[in-house]
Parts: C-alpha cells; structure tokens; sequence
C-alpha cells in the first residue's frame, strides 16, 4: 500500500525545525500514474497540516514518432498567412492520446522570433503556425520554445501509413522587399513528447 518516512529537518539561525511524514502511496490512479504525497505533521499543536501531492507516471510504454517533415523553400512570395507555404505532417502516439510539439530555432532573435539568416548575417523574420489537425482549421501560433497540443495519430505503423494529421504553416513577415539580397536560411527543430 504504501510506505512512511520521517524527514527531520535540523534548526538553524532562521528556520523552524519541522517534520515530515512521507507517504509513498504504489496504487495507480489510472494505471500509468502514482502518487507521493508530503504530509506535514502538527508539532506545534496548530491543528494545521501541510499536504502536498506530488503525482507522475510510473510507467510510460507509449510510442512517439513525427514524419512527413522535409525542407521549405520559401520565397518573396509567401509574405502572408494566405499566401503561406503549408508543410502537412504526421505524428504518431502508439496509443492514440494527445502530444505536445515544441519547436525552436537555429537563429532566434531578441523578440523571440524565428529568423532566417544569410552568409553577412542580414535577417528575415518568418512566422510558424500549427494546426493539430489536417483541415487547417485551427491554427495556432508557434513562437520558439512554445508547447502546443495535437492528438496522435496510433495507426498500424510509425509512419502514419503516409497519412498526415497535423500541418505546419510558415511565411515570411511582409516587408521582405527590403531585404538585401542572398540565401537565407534556418534550422528548425521539431519535439514531440506524449501528454
């Protein structure tokens, strides 16, 4: 069921000398999940305790894979959220629950955007949505280091079967015209982690 410590913490020049009970409970909220829980107890007689649950999983078998993703080539072009280059991609949780995707760049600028950069260090802001679904219906912006949630595509096979369940969205900021001329470019990279 479970097991009971005692933690004695030792007083010194500020600090009040407290115990701690800990009781590590092993039952399974859902079959993935355990819980420790910090239970402060009442030594000084104020009829006032201290708990803290702490839960996590204690077994995570899931499978997690992205696909589909290949390099963008932007241009003048695509200067707008209409007239973006639209990247479709899958990612594959083996059992069919949500992820989280995180995204971060190569060349990320003091506002916390992503950039392209040329060989004399000139930059070009762009922007990356995602949508967690195919239809493009809800996009969200990504902004580097930004966790945003989908749900996983748990077909037969890692690659999605070539299906895709997710897309990615990205074009430059509109005043690429002032831009001096050049190859721009940048890495981007993708991290899935089931939820």
């Amino acid at each position: 069921m479970g097991r009971a410590e005692q933690i004695n913490f030792n007083q010194s020049a500020y600090w009040q000398t407290a115990t701690l009970r800990l009781d590590i409970h092993k039952q399974l909220v859902d079959k993935n999940r355990g819980c420790l829980y910090l239970i402060g107890l009442d030594s000084e007689g104020t009829k006032f305790w201290d708990t803290l649950e702490i839960c996590f999983r204690e077994k995570d078998n899931r499978k997690i894979r992205i696909s589909n993703l290949k390099p963008v080539p932007l241009d003048a072009s695509h200067n707008s959220e209409n007239n973006a280059y639209l990247l479709p991609f899958c990612v594959y949780v083996s059992d069919g629950s949500e992820y989280l995707l995180q995204a971060s760049g190569l060349h990320i600028d003091n506002e916390n955007e992503f950039n392209l950069v040329n060989g004399n260090n000139n930059r070009l802001q762009y922007k990356l949505g995602f949508s967690p679904d195919i239809s493009g219906n809800n996009w969200l912006p990504l902004k580097p280091g930004d966790a945003e949630t989908g749900t996983g595509n748990s077909h037969i096979d890692t690659l999605c079967g070539g299906q895709t369940n997710a897309r990615f969205r990205i074009h430059l900021n509109d005043d690429v015209g002032s831009a001096p001329s050049g190859v721009y470019s940048d890495i981007v990279t993708v991290t899935v982690t089931p939820k």
